[in-house]
């Protein structure tokens, strides 16, 4: 029993009502105590109240004066449990309000962290981890939508949450309905939890969970984050609110960090675009200053890094001289604001040339002020070497249209002068049996008549001399039907089977002397000094005197046309190699010599260094195919300024 108010005598018998008031008040829960007296001094009274009495009473007591007494107590104790409760109350929202501060400020430092997160999974760790710890739960997971599914990104219990839950959720699901009605979903006891189907994992210790909803732009659902097993269960609704505010916040830093991974992705295709491309592509910023250059940049210039380049300051000197006043303009046009292209040649550091085309653009910020230059040079020698190819080709095409003319041109020309050419021989030999048998006539005529005239010469004159002058024309009438032989032999066209007797035998002097022959000529007008010395007894070839004579012919005429003036000489020699069982055809000419460089290319078709002067540049082609034919092999010894010596070796008959 615990009174509320108590009534006490001054004078209880033995007991002294103070001693008894003074108990009273000591104990934890005191009730109100009004002390009765029956002295009518106010000193007792003062006693009574300074001892801890709520008021006294003087005896008699009336009825309406114990009644009012009363009344003053309760409602002095309505009025203190009221404050009591007040501030028993006060106490307690200052508690919710403290813990609730704490929280928010738990949220502050967590954003704090978050906003540092550099990447999706980092932030949804940091994210999970951070609400957990907010709202004292132990296990959760975070999911991110992906396509058509929810992807985990991060479990504070791992092998529980599976790692993709394909999409549509069961709507009767949590999750489900999270994606649902984009809103969060607290279930305090799954006993109660208004037809929703759990997972039924046996790791919750508890019935209570959470699920929020992880919001994009549009308000679109970007991911899910749930949460259970509270360690002070259940999840309240201060839980979800506190959740929604941490998930409103973190859906910008998500949507950030997501933008920022997509910047880095797009930055690092780029670069590997970048990389990848097989042209040099080059950045230098306002200042000109290299900035950028990708690996195929390196080995165009043939450079290790990028600062070797910035300290060479190669660039520019690579590029072939005559193309760098061009390139200078190209570049100072993109910073002017141009676009432009340049094709030019260059030289790596390595010594590797290359033909290039460089496209050269202004770089311009977002307000379109130029902040550098942009230029791709792309590797054209293949393309040069193609276009060159086809025009040589063409070029061939056009000399083999000619060639073939000139062959039908030539034995033309050879029947048309061997019609006339037999009819001289044909009647000079008339004329030779005539002469003779008119000489007997004549003889006795003179014998009788005395000395004749004929021709206004004296017949006595005329007779030794008229059978030089007969023979003079039958020995030039042959020496034009061998010239005319010789061009039809050589218009001839050569099929290699016909004219590569199986077994023939050819002589390389016959053919030498018959090919000087043709170029007597020729050779009287170009030089003063045409020497020959043919080894006696050369063992005989095996193939086509047509072609070997040919050798010959092209490579008198490409000595000719290597001499200065007419005082320089040709020397032709034939001999045996024993040792390589072959017999050599050496022209030597003391012309212009041949560069190195061009000693590579000299056997390819074409090629020429005498195209102004109407060189067509087959001449030695055609010499190495019809080697290739022979059997045979061709060698070169050349000095600028001092002479050219071609040694063709061509292999022996085998018998």
């Amino acid at each position: 029993f615990q009174p509320q108010v108590v009534m006490i005598d001054v004078r209880l018998g033995q007991v002294d009502g103070a001693s008894l008031l003074a108990d009273f008040l000591k104990h934890p829960v005191s009730p109100m105590c009004i002390m009765i007296t029956g002295y009518a001094s106010t000193e007792s009274a003062i006693e009574a109240l300074k001892a801890g009495a709520y008021d006294y009473l003087t005896k008699p007591v009336s009825q309406g004066v114990l009644f009012k007494t009363l009344d003053r107590c309760f409602e002095r104790i309505r009025l203190e449990t009221e404050r009591e409760q007040a501030l028993s109350a006060l106490e307690s929202r200052n508690c919710e309000l403290e813990y609730t501060n704490k929280r928010l400020q738990r949220l502050v430092d967590s954003m704090g962290e978050l906003t540092n997160s550099t990447s999706v999974p980092e932030l949804c760790h940091r994210l999970l981890e951070k609400v957990a710890y907010s709202m004292g739960a132990e296990g959760g997971s975070v999911y991110l939508r992906e396509g058509d599914q929810l992807q985990l990104a991060h479990s504070l219990d791992p092998g529980h949450a599976p790692s993709i839950i394909p999409m549509p959720l069961n709507a009767n699901s949590v999750l489900g309905r999270v994606m649902e009605q984009a809103e969060a979903v607290l279930v305090s006891d799954a006993a109660s939890s208004d037809g929703l189907m759990l997972s039924g994992w046996s790791g919750y210790r508890d019935e209570s969970l959470l699920a929020l909803p992880l919001t994009g732009q549009d308000d679109n659902i970007i991911g899910i984050l749930s949460l259970h097993t509270k360690q002070q269960p259940p999840f309240t609704q201060q839980d979800c609110n506190v959740g929604r505010i941490l998930l409103a916040a973190s859906s910008e830093t998500l949507r950030a960090v997501k933008a920022l991974e997509d910047l880095q992705e797009s930055r690092s295709m780029l670069q590997l675009i970048i990389d990848s491309n097989p042209d040099c592509i080059r950045v230098l910023d306002r200042n000109r200053n290299l900035t950028q250059i990708n690996p195929a940049g390196l080995a165009f210039i043939e450079a290790d890094c990028m600062d070797q380049i910035k300290r060479n300051g190669c660039v520019n000197s690579i590029i072939d001289p005559e193309y760098r006043d061009a390139f200078e303009r190209l570049t100072d046009g993109a910073y002017n604001g141009e676009s432009g292209v340049l094709e030019c040649g260059m030289t790596g550091l390595r010594g590797t040339h290359r033909w290039v085309e460089v496209n050269a653009v202004p770089l311009r910020d977002s307000n379109q002020d130029i902040i550098g230059s942009l230029s791709v040079t792309r590797d054209i020698t293949e393309d040069k070497r193609a276009k060159e190819k086809a025009r040589q080709q063409e070029l061939q095409l056009m000399q083999a249209n000619k060639m073939t003319a000139l062959g039908t041109l030539v034995a033309g020309v050879a029947h048309e002068i061997n019609n006339p050419n037999q009819t001289i021989q044909i009647n000079s030999g008339l004329l030779m049996q005539a002469w003779e048998d008119a000489q007997t006539i004549l003889d006795a005529h003179v014998s009788a008549h005395g000395p004749i005239k004929l021709g206004g010469l004296q017949y006595e004159g005329l007779q030794g001399a008229h059978t030089d002058l007969i023979n003079d024309i039958q020995i030039g009438a042959e020496q034009i039907k061998i010239v005319v032989d010789r061009l039809r032999t050589f218009a001839r066209p050569y099929d290699g089977i016909h004219d590569n007797i199986e077994g023939a035998s050819i002589q390389l002097n016959d053919a030498v002397e018959s090919a000087i022959a043709l170029l007597r000529h020729v050779i009287r007008k170009g030089t003063d000094r045409f020497h020959t010395n043919l080894e006696d007894n050369l063992p005989a070839l095996q193939g086509n005197r047509q072609q070997i004579q040919q050798i010959v012919i092209n490579l008198v005429l490409n000595a000719l046309e290597a001499l200065p003036d007419r005082a320089h000489g040709i020397r032709v020699d034939t001999r045996l190699n024993a040792e390589q069982s072959c017999v050599e055809l050496r022209v030597r000419d003391e012309g212009t010599g041949i560069n190195s460089e061009d000693l590579d290319q000299i056997m390819e078709p074409f090629f020429t260094t005498k195209r102004e002067q109407g060189g067509t540049g087959l001449g030695l082609a055609i010499i190495h195919s019809l080697l290739q034919d022979q059997g045979g092999t061709i060698q070169f010894e050349s000095e600028p300024g001092k002479g050219t010596l071609v040694v063709v070796c061509l292999p022996v008959a085998m018998h």
